[in-house]
């Protein structure tokens, strides 16, 4: 639906709501990829996904997950999140606890 650019890609809500209404779903999964090979998300990441899972309640469409692709390896953002919102600190404690050597 979205390219972006080396280091950064807005998702377009409304391009993403206009698939959905075009397919009449009641559920969506939404994916990008991180170009550097790291299947780490960003505080933008983790935020964007909770903005779009919010915007796409109130058309009573379930966001299932969004999911981060790095190289060989995925991060499935609202799986690994757990929470409607992160903070700053919570995101950095996620990484302290992942074992990033294996995305080298």
């Amino acid at each position: 639906i979205h390219e972006g650019s080396v280091n950064s890609a807005k998702i377009s809500t409304r391009k993403i709501m206009t698939q959905v209404i075009k397919y009449n779903a009641s559920m969506a999964v939404v994916a990008h990829n991180h170009p550097n090979g790291l299947a780490v998300p960003s505080l933008e990441d983790v935020n964007t996904t909770y903005s779009l899972r919010r915007t796409l309640d109130g058309y009573e469409v379930k966001l299932l997950e969004h999911i981060l692709v790095g190289g060989n390896e995925y991060f499935p953002i609202i799986h690994e999140t757990h929470s409607t919102e992160m903070k700053y600190e919570e995101h950095q404690k996620l990484f302290r606890k992942m074992d990033l050597s294996s995305l080298k």
